[in-house]
């Protein structure tokens, strides 16, 4: 009686798991497809953009202060463009059309 207590117990565990996995699996498919969507704009987009144009605001202006002050203010300014470029365009917080 103990022998088949313990295997239904453990069948139920392994079904427990299963049944676990694939309710998680659905919960990050649904962030995926929640944060894909157009009509929200697109927020994983905007994040990656405005991440890259961050990136670049402090990337740019450090490789000119490398070569020089004139490099460092054409760096800075290249840096500024990059994020309002990503900032402001078609997967941003301000949508141009």
């Amino acid at each position: 009686m103990v022998g088949i207590c313990y295997y239904l117990f453990l069948l139920l565990f392994c079904f427990a798991i299963v049944l676990l996995t694939l309710i998680l699996q659905a919960i990050k498919q649904m962030y995926v497809l929640v944060l894909g969507l157009d009509v929200l704009g697109n927020p994983f987009g905007i994040i990656r953009g405005l991440a890259t144009g961050i990136e670049d605001l402090f990337y740019e202006p450090y490789q000119g202060a490398i070569q020089g002050p004139e490099e460092f203010a054409e760096g800075l300014a290249l840096g500024v463009r990059s994020l309002l470029g990503h900032a402001v365009g078609k997967n941003s917080l301000i949508q141009v059309n």
